[in-house]
């Protein structure tokens, strides 16, 4: 195919061919007697082939000459003091620039001078060595010497990059879930399949759980400004040396990605965004690329084992797909999705042969690519962040990536949550948003809240993407949405000062009114649904989102 081709493309090419042929029923009849993913893409794939749909493989090589576009673009946007800006052009043109060359250099020496500019003396001093290690001129290197000694002359205060607080540390840790406390346990019934109940009661506020995903990746959006491996915000990002669109924020995390995954990413990154893959297939690949030296054991995963380990590829292999409530019409282009990758893996990088059985191993890679595209959509959670914007306001949650939380997954739906979530760094801090009493059940929500959707469409979206009925106490009494709540409890009014405090960001008022928010969101619990009741609980996230991740303007 053509260049430009998206994967949904080729889906609706081949939708046309075989309609052109006369094959939608034999295909449909064909496929649905398929009982296995592997099956399913290796149909898929032998169709794409038959019809000549594989796109035409692209990739994106270092070039000095964007590199130097991009450096010019910096140099504009710094003499227009537009810092932010300058800084994202001069990483973009270290990531354009060939190897070892003079337009690396001479990036790492212009960014230099923003870091400089903002007191980010540490990272300046990186980028002047790392300028100096990279052909810059020498009859231009007294520049950057002078920039050193500003950097190294007292007094100078250092710029803090403190992008989130240290989560807490679980004081009572779970002995059957590693990343859990111990007021909370698994539990699994027919009705609602695994949950997670309270074994005590569990005060608004609690950490319940902190968890790191398997597997975690940076939005293509903000490539030059987080760590490809890490997602961590980093302002002297340093480039891989293959491909444009990973950059990390050490040497550690770029050999760590490498071994872990990007080594079989990096020759293809540039189809995988040109095809337009969605955040969840990307993850659904990076998953399987991660759970690549254990495909022989997968047969000998126990689904009830004693220990939950939610750093183990086990526990994300069993989370959840709804294969059996899905039909053609759904498995088919998921399919033909990951026909795709397996071609781009299997044709253009070394992954299939690095297999320690490549014949047995590549029906496993098929089987987990489809797995996970399917267990994605209702089980995998954003990373996000807080984010000043142009006014000095912060967004409470701007997504930057995305994980694979085994344990968060757990967790059930409800229009009117106990918990929340918040990300500090990659890792998920689950806290109680309402008291939870003894044998209650721990209840997310999945992004239809009753103050903000209707039932009907909380309803209807709820069992597109998750396949259940929602049966929650705000969908079984029908609870009107915020506008239309009553006021119910008197005598407690949040101060506009202090919301507008809280819009901009002030940590200080957050830690000095938070006390207060959780003590009247206790005593209110029992009249709600309740305006006030639903306020304050806003207000007690936001206060959470600002110790967690969260990115100022420079």
């Amino acid at each position: 195919m053509s260049n430009n081709v998206k994967v949904n493309d080729i889906f609706e090419c081949l939708c046309r061919a075989l309609s052109r042929d006369a094959k939608v029923n034999e295909t449909s009849q064909e496929f649905s007697a398929l009982n296995s993913n592997w099956e399913r893409v290796d149909y898929s794939l032998k169709l794409i082939k038959k019809y000549k749909l594989s796109p035409k493989f692209e990739t994106n090589k270092k070039n000095d000459l964007v590199s130097i576009q991009y450096r010019v673009q910096g140099n504009t946007e710094f003499n227009e003091t537009n810092y932010q800006l300058a800084l994202m052009f001069y990483t973009k043109s270290i990531a354009f620039a060939t190897n070892n060359s003079k337009a690396l250099g001479l990036a790492y020496a212009n960014r230099s001078v923003v870091l400089l500019r903002k007191d980010f003396y540490a990272q300046c001093l990186k980028d002047i060595d790392r300028a100096l290690n990279n052909q810059y001129p020498e009859d231009l290197a007294y520049k950057l010497e002078l920039r050193r000694s500003k950097c190294k002359k007292p007094p100078r205060q250092q710029t803090e990059l403190s992008y989130y607080n240290p989560p807490p540390i679980i004081e009572h840790p779970n002995q059957l879930i590693n990343c859990a406390s111990s007021s909370i346990k698994i539990n699994k019934s027919e009705e609602l399949g695994r949950h997670v109940l309270a074994v005590k009661n569990i005060p608004i506020g609690d950490v319940i759980a902190v968890e790191e995903p398997y597997s975690k990746l940076l939005l293509k959006d903000f490539i030059y400004s987080y760590c490809s491996n890490c997602l961590e915000l980093c302002y002297d990002l340093i480039p891989c040396d293959g491909c444009i669109y990973a950059l990390f924020c050490s040497e550690k995390c770029k050999e760590s990605a490498w071994k872990l995954y990007h080594q079989y990413e990096c020759p293809i990154i540039t189809m995988l965004y040109h095809l337009e893959l969605t955040k969840l297939n990307l993850l659904a690949l990076r998953i399987t690329l991660q759970a690549r030296d254990i495909f022989g054991i997968i047969d000998k995963f126990n689904k009830n084992n004693k220990v939950y380990k939610s750093d183990s590829y086990e526990e994300i292999h069993f989370l959840e797909g709804n294969t059996h409530l899905r039909n053609s019409a759904d498995l088919f282009p998921r399919s033909v999705t990951a026909a795709v990758i397996f071609n781009l893996l299997e044709n253009h990088t070394d992954f299939i042969k690095d297999l320690k059985q490549p014949e047995n191993d590549e029906k496993t890679v098929k089987e987990l690519i489809l797995r996970h595209l399917q267990t994605g959509p209702t089980n995998f959670h954003e990373i996000s962040e807080c984010r000043e914007d142009y006014f000095g306001d912060f967004e409470s949650s701007v997504e930057t990536g995305a994980g694979a939380f085994s344990f968060m997954s757990l967790i059930n739906h409800s229009c009117n949550p106990n918990v929340l979530r918040v990300c500090h760094g990659s890792k998920i801090v689950l806290r109680a948003l309402r008291p939870i009493k003894k044998g209650e059940e721990l209840l997310d929500n999945y992004g239809y809240h009753f103050a903000v959707n209707n039932k009907n469409e909380r309803q209807r979206e709820l069992k597109r993407q998750y396949f259940f009925d929602c049966k929650c106490e705000a969908c079984e009494q029908n609870w009107p949405q915020f506008n239309n709540l009553q006021v119910r409890t008197k005598g407690f009014d949040i101060n506009e000062d202090t919301l507008a405090a809280l819009l901009h960001g002030d940590l200080v008022t957050a830690k000095k009114c938070l006390p207060l928010f959780q003590s009247k969101a206790q005593s209110s619990e029992d009249l709600r649904p309740c305006r006030v009741l639903a306020s304050i609980q806003e207000t007690i996230k936001r206060c959470y989102a600002l110790f967690g991740n969260k990115s100022d303007r420079i």
